[in-house]
């Protein structure tokens, strides 16, 4: 069963800032999301150290989506896309 995906405001307006390439690469990484958000091998997504139900999913050296996951509905919401020195500030 595939996830559904919510992205809140934020980081729809960090999306919207980039340039179409950079956009596109990240927005591709966001999507396949939908068939597989957990934690795994092969996967560039690692939970939150210090924050419960918080993960990571890491886009090359520069990128990090953070998201939740809600199990029983099946949705995966995409709450910031920040570069790395940012990413884990609150």
């Amino acid at each position: 069963m595939n996830w559904r995906i919510i992205v809140a405001r934020e980081a729809e307006k960090t999306l919207r800032r980039l340039g179409k390439t950079e956009r596109l690469r990240l927005c591709d990484a966001i999507n396949r999301l939908i068939e597989e958000p957990r934690p795994g091998t092969g996967r560039d997504i690692a939970g939150i150290q210090g924050v419960s139900g918080l993960y990571r999913l890491r886009i090359g050296r520069t990128w990090r989506v953070l998201f939740t996951l809600n199990e029983e509905e099946h949705t995966v919401y995409v709450i910031a896309v920040r570069p790395r020195g940012q990413a884990y500030r609150p």
